[in-house]
């Protein structure tokens, strides 16, 4: 038998996302936290690329954004309303999340 545990879709997604934060410099984290904060707070919708835009890429691993937006939407800060097709070719036309603010 094996030790390690038995972990469901959502349970290796929070360990991906657990590993990869713990590995994104902290000087990125809050500045791309703000910017999510600032756009949730305005009554439009939003996606990772208007948040990478002003907050560049991550500097560690592409995945931190997405961990981010995991952390605002667990928060209860933002929902997800769609999705949409994104801009930049190097995401191969795949689903992007369109987030709202969810209000106070």
């Amino acid at each position: 038998m094996s030790s390690q545990l038995t972990l469901t879709g959502s349970g290796f997604r929070d360990a991906g996302t657990s590993q990869v934060s713990a590995n994104t410099p902290d000087d990125w984290k809050i500045a791309c936290d703000r910017v999510i904060q600032k756009f949730a707070a305005a009554d439009r919708t939003f996606t990772a690329e208007d948040v990478r835009a002003v907050v560049g890429d991550p500097p560690h691993h592409p995945n931190a954004m997405g961990a981010r937006f995991l952390a605002a939407a667990k928060a209860q800060l933002i929902v997800r309303v769609g999705y949409c097709t994104p801009a930049r070719s190097s995401r191969h036309a795949n689903a992007l999340a369109v987030w709202r603010g969810l209000r106070p």
